[in-house]
């Protein structure tokens, strides 16, 4: 055969083994796009019964909790509310998470429902006895720990995320340097961290979500996150507040103040630990002398004083 004819049957074998393999790559293309349409539908699906269950689920709830906003809103336009809140309150508030008007509607309603409950409660205990001076006092207690349990309440649940706020600034400052690297403003960083980055410090991102809508109407990231540093006292934000102030508005290079910064805070959280850790061993310490004291006097002792009190019956017999 000569040579033109095998070269020219060489090129058709190719060509037809590349057609091939862009069918089986179209067919194999083909069969992936339709399981991915089988399964958004699917997932569709499930959204749709799962949101028609929620739904009827939720009505009872979703009515009565408009019932209590509507009562909060209306008792909140009068005299009175200003008696049973204080600037304390509202701080309480916003630092567990609870910044809305709604929120401190329904604060408020709680720890009058509750105090009347503790002044119930303290009648229905007393009633046989009579209302003397002791029983009145009871009333009384009853009553304030029904009033105070709320305010005690939201200041543990403050604390607690207080500290957890604290934990993950040094995540915001490394996210920050990272997407200030990449060429990202400080308002397309913030507003990636809202978004898209909310999992990764989920108090943060959900307080930078919640404030988008006066970010959308004209208000600064920077003013965002000068209000969001008032409601909680940690200096170490306020500080990282007011270096994005300056780096937004003097600009100037962004990594290095950010990673000596991040380096400030991991050495705090190192110097924390070690703390936590120095006080637990203290404790741990305390827990086995109360422990494992009294088992050692046992063991060293109880021989001895067993042969003491043997000694003393012989004498005695």
């Amino acid at each position: 055969m000569p040579k033109d004819q095998l070269l020219l049957m060489g090129i058709f074998l190719l060509g037809l083994g590349f057609v091939g393999l862009a069918w089986s790559l179209y067919r194999q293309a083909t069969r992936k796009e339709k399981a991915l349409a089988r399964i958004e539908e699917f997932i569709d699906k499930r959204r749709r019964v799962q949101s028609t269950l929620a739904a009827r689920n939720q009505v009872p709830t979703a009515v009565l909790s408009g019932r209590i906003d509507r009562i909060g809103h209306q008792f909140s336009q009068t005299k009175a509310f200003g008696y049973f809140i204080e600037d304390e309150d509202r701080k309480l508030l916003g630092r567990a998470g609870f910044g809305r008007d709604e929120d401190l509607n329904r604060y408020v309603l709680l720890r009058i429902t509750l105090l009347i409950v503790g002044v119930a409660l303290g009648i229905y205990l007393n009633w046989s006895s009579g209302f003397g001076p002791i029983q009145m006092i009871q009333i009384i207690a009853v009553a304030g720990i029904g009033f105070m349990g709320p305010k005690w309440l939201l200041k543990a649940i403050g604390e607690s995320r207080e500290a957890a706020f604290e934990r993950e600034l040094v995540a915001i400052v490394d996210v920050m340097r990272l997407l200030q690297g990449v060429g990202l403003s400080v308002d397309q960083s913030i507003e990636i961290m809202s978004t898209q980055l909310r999992d990764l410090v989920p108090i943060t991102g959900r307080m930078l979500h919640r404030q988008r809508a006066q970010v959308k109407s004209g208000v600064p990231w920077n003013e965002i996150l000068k209000k969001i540093s008032t409601v909680y006292s940690s200096d170490e934000f306020k500080s990282f507040v007011q270096v994005i102030g300056q780096i937004e508005k003097y600009g100037g290079a962004v990594q290095e103040p950010l990673k000596q910064f991040s380096d400030r805070l991991i050495e705090k959280e190192r110097a924390n630990a070690k703390e936590t850790m120095g006080k637990l061993t203290v404790k741990l310490t305390g827990v086995m002398v109360i422990t494992m004291l009294p088992a050692l006097l046992i063991m060293t002792g109880g021989p001895g004083i067993i042969s003491i009190i043997r000694a003393f019956e012989r004498v005695g017999g």
